[in-house]
């Protein structure tokens, strides 16, 4: 199972639609700002503060995306430029890139000339400020000069050799630049992200690079950083105090942006959206309990997890550690399925991405956690530790109400306290958590036979990591024959589907070797073994086709010609349906007139032959997306054969079959159900075969009222009947030979 089906995103989001936290409204707030700037040609900074994980990467490829677009007719062009100084590792470096990048999107953007006065201007700006460095020039660092030599010699002294002219001072260069900008029709949008990732020393060369430009006509900065950090970074440079580090910030930048802070609401929706996602791939269904429902067993204990986890969005700040906690809960998901309470895995998890020392002090402490005896809770042992915790740590007010609410949710042993009974008092919680044996049944954190459970990740529901290991060392020789009763012992001895799960993200991370090619041959010769039920969803195939698809998938990272000599043994007894998604895991972006494509569809098309030499394809009870492959599939290798094959193979008795493979198929309130037959149907169809041929068939075996159809009739899709598709196909017929 492919790793993105368990695990989410912590990338930053690109497109408006990908807008889970309501960003976009103030992003085009800015967008509008910047564009209303190219009425003027006064250069501005813009400065976006937030804190790591808060999405200014994701609030800035919004305020990035689509920005040059401008509907003003009178408004400057917008011209975009990413900088990334964590890229060069001195400041001499950072500059020569920084307007190597500069004269680059001048020139894409603005179709400047390479010599265009400007670019020599900014090429000359550039040398007078690395002159008296110790910079060593090499070939390709220059920035556009002709001539490049590696040299010993000061850079002074190697551009006075590269020019051999004389320059004006640094000032009056800036000054000419300034004035030149300010006579072209375009600004120019400088976008610096993550600027608090850098070094002290980073940091401040990028400081100096911005006020040697930012004052340029026609120029805007956008700098995305966590202010408090940066104003620690620097304040050295600049006095004796952390404020004037702030104080330098302003002289920077002159608009000051805040992130906006993220709805909890928004936060609970995206999360609850996650969490679902998480127990889908697990198969993990929660069913929807009554508040009144107490009757105690395992299944119901789970069933009330979204009762429990009220509240939950308070203690998630950003974005980012949502994603944290659904990914760190989805991995210990795999290792505990059916041996905890999800609901107090959950809470667990939160404490572990927050506040990691609270989590290592209840792991450490289980006698002050645990229940001791029947309805002996430990309440003044609980609060005794907590209070001892809390006065040996250095935690902040908010910090440590958070800590005691999320410990008192997981350990709720005292009625009376609003944090655990707001939460838990509808789901009849507390009582289970201050009942031993109740807690037992529920495998709550709080049992002292279930407590340890949530920390050991023992191998129940988990492969072990050494098992995986000892099966890739047998496989890495010249045969896998040895590994083949150690991988049936891992079958018998491990859940199959998060096996199947943990065998894929192996392959997937081996390089292209012997071992890989090895490890692929294995899988395929033992696919049947990793399946349990092979479950199949018409429109995504069964749980084995997924299984081939995804390690079919790894045979593109070897040499193309080499792809299917690997595979062609194992996949000899396939199925028809099976072989097309090995060919969808061999496809890729360049995989049209590769040999392996030519190789596989003779391959493919020469089984099709075999096993219906004798009867046709729409005798089968293919899906139609089968039938259509194997037609464009055929097409491709001999569409004159195909066409012959079609002319023996349809008849009376399997024309409506052929017809609705053309359609597409979707799934209804109902199910699923074929779409109409429509002009698109007909063209494709008629790519394979005359339709002259297919209307004859219909003229001399079918009833009048069905073969002289000259009205368009499209009804309710899931209650069309089979004939209704030779209705369809006539009409459209009579339609394209008017």
């Amino acid at each position: 199972m492919s790793q993105s089906k368990y695990f989410h995103s912590n990338e930053a989001i690109i497109n408006l639609e990908d807008d889970l936290y309501n960003y976009s409204p103030y992003a085009l707030k800015i967008q509008e700002s910047i564009k209303n700037s190219g009425f003027t040609d006064e250069p501005m900074v813009f400065g976006l503060f937030g804190k790591w994980g808060e999405g200014k990467s994701s609030f800035l490829n919004l305020v990035f995306n689509k920005l040059e677009i401008n509907t003003d007719d009178n408004a400057k062009k917008i011209i975009k430029y990413r900088f990334n100084p964590w890229r060069y590792s001195t400041e001499d470096k950072s500059l020569i890139e920084f307007f190597k990048g500069l004269i680059k999107v001048i020139q894409n953007d603005y179709k400047l000339e390479d010599e265009n006065k400007l670019v020599l201007l900014l090429k000359k700006y550039t040398s007078s400020i690395l002159s008296g460095t110790s910079l060593e020039i090499e070939t390709g660092i220059n920035i556009g000069f002709k001539s490049t030599i590696k040299t010993t010699y000061t850079p002074k002294k190697t551009l006075d050799y590269l020019k051999k002219s004389e320059e004006n001072d640094i000032e009056e260069q800036k000054k000419e630049i300034d004035k030149l900008l300010s006579t072209y029709n375009f600004r120019i949008v400088i976008f610096v992200d993550d600027v608090d990732r850098l070094t002290k020393t980073e940091i401040y060369n990028l400081f100096r690079l911005i006020k040697l430009t930012a004052s340029f006509k026609n120029i805007t900065y956008i700098l995305s950083f966590d202010k408090d950090m940066v104003a620690k970074a620097i304040y050295s440079n600049y006095g004796d105090t952390v404020e004037d580090g702030y104080k330098y910030i302003e002289k920077i930048v002159n608009i000051p942006l805040m992130l906006p802070k993220v709805p909890s609401h928004k936060i609970l929706e995206s999360f609850k959206s996650g969490l679902s996602l998480v127990f889908q791939k697990n198969q993990i269904e929660l069913q929807t309990t009554s508040e009144k429902n107490v009757s105690h067993s395992y299944e119901n204990g789970t069933y009330r997890f979204y009762f429990e986890i009220n509240g939950v969005e308070k203690y998630i700040s950003t974005p980012r550690e949502l994603v944290r906690l659904l990914n760190t809960f989805s991995v210990d998901l795999i290792a505990l399925k059916n041996e905890i309470n999800y609901a107090d895995l959950l809470w667990l998890e939160l404490l572990k991405i927050k506040y990691p020392k609270a989590y290592d002090f209840i792991k450490n402490n289980s006698a002050d956690f645990v229940l001791n005896d029947v309805n002996n809770s430990n309440e003044q042992q609980l609060n005794n530790r907590l209070n001892y915790f809390f006065e040996n740590s250095s935690f902040s007010v908010i910090d440590t109400n958070n800590i005691r609410g999320i410990v008192l949710t997981l350990f709720p042993y005292n009625k009376s306290d609003h944090l655990a009974s707001l939460i838990l008092k509808t789901s009849d919680v507390f009582n289970v958590k201050n009942d031993v044996s109740l807690s037992k049944i529920e495998r709550r954190i709080n049992h002292k036979d279930i407590y340890d459970i949530f920390f050991s990740f023992h191998n129940i529901g988990k492969v072990s990591y050494k098992d995986l290991e000892a099966l890739i060392n047998q496989l890495d020789g010249d045969s896998f024959s040895n590994s083949e009763q150690y991988f049936l012992n891992l079958v018998q001895n491990n859940d199959k589907e998060v096996l199947r799960y943990e065998l894929i993200d192996k392959l997937k991370n081996i390089p292209a070797n012997k071992t890989k090619e090895n490890f692929i041959k294995l899988l395929l010769s033992k696919v049947d073994s990793l399946i349990n039920s092979n479950l199949k969803d018409d429109l995504k195939g069964s749980t084995r086709q997924s299984l081939i698809l995804e390690i079919i998938e790894n045979v593109t990272s070897f040499e193309d010609q080499f792809r299917f000599d690997m595979i062609a043994p194992y996949i000899q007894e396939f199925e028809i349906d099976d072989l097309l998604y090995v060919r969808k895991g061999l496809y890729h972006d360049k995989f049209e007139g590769t040999d392996t494509q030519y190789r596989f569809d003779s391959y493919f098309i020469d089984m099709v032959k075999q096993k219906y030499s004798n009867r046709s394809i729409y005798d089968e009870s293919f899906q139609g997306h089968i039938t259509r492959s194997i037609l464009s599939i055929w097409y491709g290798i001999n569409s004159t054969e195909l066409q012959e094959y079609l002319k023996k193979n349809i008849t009376k008795n399997n024309l409506i079959t052929f017809l609705k493979s053309f359609p597409t198929m979707w799934n209804g309130r109902g199910g699923s159900y074929i779409d109409n037959f429509t002009k698109k149907e007909f063209d494709y169809l008629k790519k394979y075969i005359d339709p002259k041929f297919i209307y004859e068939i219909i003229d001399s075996s079918f009833p009048p009222n069905e073969n002289s159809n000259s009205k368009e009739i499209y009804p309710d899709p899931e209650k069309r009947e089979d004939g209704l598709f030779l209705e369809q196909f006539l009409y459209t017929y009579n339609v394209s030979i008017k």
